[in-house]
């Protein structure tokens, strides 16, 4: 663990904390700012791997599916997405600043230093918005099944992808989570049987239940409180 790379993620996480604090009207205006610019970002990128036919570039990663779903809500205020762009943006930004502590060595030397600042950045980016977003979010059973029904079809989408499409890339965290090769790497000499691939998938949907619980009490301490209308006769 690098002190610098500790400094970098901590002053990004508190900078969150702190925009959370805003004015709404001023909120708003920050997070559409920054979703105007990471949509501008990977639509030109994207666009470019479109017309090359990089098929192997496609958006698969679950990062890269927060990127253009945080930055159309925001833009186009799509409000029955806002609680699912949230808890998106919130995990992919937490995710990779608390690994860029431990890791942040091995991502400048493994993709460089343009990538990783840039990746740093976008990742900084969806999650100042998503702690902007929380303010606003109102969470209840409705968007809890929300982002469950979202979550099968983005594995869905992914398992119909690695079907038809060849990635070159030798690192897709999603790929390997769903295709067990993390379990691969835990235990490399061991013998799978159907019940070690059951408590796998077991111990990723309970990790994916606790984050989960983790944004609910992030929103009921700092989202808008749901208002219950009571009806007399």
């Amino acid at each position: 663990m690098s002190v610098l790379f500790l400094c970098v993620s901590s002053s990004i996480l508190i900078a969150g904390i702190m925009l959370s604090k805003m004015k709404q009207k001023t909120r708003y205006h920050t997070t559409l700012a920054l979703a105007w610019l990471v949509f501008s970002y990977k639509m030109i990128e994207y666009t470019i791997y479109a017309l090359n036919f990089r098929l192997e570039k496609i958006p698969i990663e679950f990062s890269t599916i927060t990127y253009f779903i945080f930055s159309i809500t925001v833009i186009f205020n799509l409000k029955s997405f806002k609680t699912i762009a949230a808890f998106m943006s919130f995990v992919t930004g937490i995710g990779y600043l608390v690994s860029f502590i431990f890791l942040g060595q091995s991502f400048y030397a493994q993709n460089g230093v343009y990538i990783t600042t840039i990746a740093l950045l976008n990742h900084s980016i969806v999650y100042l918005g998503s702690m902007m977003m929380i303010k606003d979010v109102v969470w209840n059973h409705q968007q809890e099944r929300r982002i469950l029904i979202f979550s099968v079809i983005y594995i869905i989408y992914v398992a119909l992808l690695d079907m038809f499409v060849s990635f070159t890339q030798p690192f897709i965290f999603i790929r390997m989570l769903l295709g067990a090769d993390v379990l691969y790497r835990l235990l490399p000499q061991s013998t799978y049987s159907s019940y070690i691939y059951l408590l796998y998938y077991l111990v990723i949907f309970l990790m994916f239940r606790f984050i989960m619980f983790i944004f609910h009490i992030i929103c009921s301490i700092n989202g808008r409180k749901e208002v219950r209308h009571e009806h007399s006769i």
